[in-house]
């Protein structure tokens, strides 16, 4: 452990993490949905102006940046649910 603190407060956001799953629909074909993962409370900040553009750089639209504790099992290919709208997870930074 470093020694690494994140306060309550900077966390304000409960958000759902889903992850893929595949499942056979009623005729047999395979369909892809997203099923519950973890729900956690983030921060989220909307990537603007020189921020954007580096993170874009990076991968392709990048809009959000989203902080929440340390998630075991945590993978790029999962998304996040808030607000009705869907937020594919591109990237993340677990090093603390």
């Amino acid at each position: 452990m470093n020694g690494f603190r994140m306060r309550a407060g900077k966390l304000p956001h409960l958000i759902a993490i889903t992850q893929r799953a595949t499942t056979q629909d009623s005729t047999g074909g395979q369909v892809e949905t997203f099923t519950p993962f973890a729900t956690v409370y983030a921060g989220v900040r909307a990537l603007s102006g020189r921020e954007l553009e580096a993170a874009q750089a990076k991968r392709n639209e990048v809009t959000h940046k989203w902080q929440i504790r340390f998630l075991a099992g945590l993978a790029p290919d999962m998304r996040v649910e808030y607000g009705g709208a869907y937020y594919q997870i591109l990237w993340f930074d677990d090093s603390g």
